[in-house]
């Protein structure tokens, strides 16, 4: 299961939570019932408080905060408009530590997760699909952008230190690499059959060229100093 296909499934647990009021009202009375016996008498500050779910309302009685735990045993708290949809959660799903932000529409746009240790920031479009995700895996970061067809289309990152800005056409194919390795800084093109066709850097003695292939991948041309 894809980290977006577990937050979908968590969206759809957190809507089955029911809202129950009578906790909400239950603890007023545990945390204010001192002060209405009477006048003489101190408040009573309860140091504990358990329940199952707690519901905030605003001074119209629409709901606006809820604490709870689904029936999957999944905390989480989520927090509403003044039309009582839910905007922002926070909780943990199988172990996952998970935020997310939505639209006034409910759906989620921001998405901060750890999966497994892994953390994840992802952002999606009105249609909930995913068009920029940033990420630390094994050690390197890594920011990947991706069109309303859910292809890649450009990467920036590290990889074992060096860093690298990947380009990708709508097919989801690499066309053009910036990087640094060890280094040296070069650009390679790559033709609609990711060959390579243009290379254009500086080596380890600071000398810099440009090479240009066929459709081979054969050098016909190079120039340097």
């Amino acid at each position: 299961m894809t980290i977006e296909q577990r937050i979908e499934a968590l969206e759809r647990d957190l809507t089955r939570v029911q809202t129950r009021n009578r906790w909400l009202v239950a603890a007023l009375m545990l945390m204010g019932g001192g002060a209405v016996v009477g006048l003489g008498r101190a408040t009573q500050v309860e140091e504990e408080v358990r329940a199952k779910r707690f519901i905030l309302v605003d001074e119209k009685g629409k709901t606006r905060g809820r604490l709870a735990v689904n029936d999957k045993g999944h905390p989480s708290l989520s927090m509403a408009d003044e039309n009582e949809k839910p905007c922002v959660r926070l909780g943990t799903v199988e172990g996952n530590p998970y935020l997310t932000m939505g639209d006034e529409s409910e759906k989620p746009r921001v998405t901060l997760i750890v999966v497994k240790g892994t953390p994840f920031l992802s952002m999606t479009d009105e249609n909930e699909k995913t068009r920029v995700r940033l990420t630390v895996a094994k050690g390197d970061p890594g920011l990947t952008m991706t069109d309303e067809n859910d292809k890649e289309r450009a990467v920036l990152g590290l990889i074992e230190s060096n860093p690298f800005l990947w380009m990708k056409d709508e097919k989801g194919k690499p066309r053009a690499t910036l990087g640094v390795a060890k280094g040296d800084p070069g650009l390679t093109m790559t033709d609609e059959n990711e060959k390579f066709r243009v290379g254009l850097g500086v080596n380890d003695k600071g000398h810099p060229g440009l090479t240009m292939a066929d459709e081979n991948e054969k050098p016909c041309v190079g120039l340097g100093v």
